[in-house]
């Protein structure tokens, strides 16, 4: 029972009745959140400082703590958000089944966790397996002026949107755009679009 709850913040062992508080978060300015299998993000704001807290388990080295074991965390811990360039901050947070992509307001894409089908779209060539702290995402044919808005992470892929409309999907290489040909890329996941 501890993990159910320590993957959602909580320390006690009551059985939960419907939707619960989490204490730990009371005073705190939580401006983003997210879950996948067995862990949790959340972004707090505090004047113009950030903090990015996880709690849960570290399977697939997911909590971006630079922690290669699968242990339990909890009360939450803070990241290191040391990866981060010069003058940006968190945007969104997605987390998938076991890996996390982070979008900056300067349009850039980190992840952490599970890259073994290549979801963090992080080049399989430089990082396989497991990736424990947050590494910058690999976005190609994107021009001078286009910057990701948003994005979605499933169990095996992600998908980023541009300002200018155009989808990326992760791939073997990076993030590439749909309806580009890449010999390195063998079936594509996505159904089929209609018009």
């Amino acid at each position: 029972m501890f993990m159910e709850l320590a993957k959602i913040g909580l320390d006690h062992c009551n059985s939960l009745k419907g939707i619960t508080r989490i204490p730990f978060f009371d005073h705190k300015h939580i401006v983003n959140i997210s879950c996948g299998a067995y862990f949790s993000y959340f972004l707090e704001e505090t004047e113009n400082k950030q903090k990015l807290h996880v709690c849960g388990k570290n399977t697939s080295m997911v909590l971006g703590l630079g922690e290669n074991t699968r242990m339990s965390i909890y009360p939450p811990r803070t990241v290191d958000l040391k990866f981060l360039e010069e003058n940006d901050t968190i945007d969104k947070i997605v987390c998938g089944y076991e890996s996390v992509l982070l979008l900056t307001k300067k349009g850039i894409v980190y992840g952490c966790g599970s890259n073994t089908t290549t979801q963090l779209g992080i080049d399989r060539s430089t990082f396989t397996g497991l990736i424990s702290v947050f590494k910058k995402s690999t976005i190609l044919g994107m021009t001078e002026n286009e910057k990701i808005i948003d994005l979605s992470l499933g169990t095996s892929y992600a998908l980023l949107l541009s300002n200018l409309g155009n989808v990326y999907k992760s791939s073997y290489e990076g993030f590439i755009k749909i309806g580009l040909k890449s010999p390195l890329v063998f079936q594509e996941c996505l159904p089929p679009i209609i018009f």
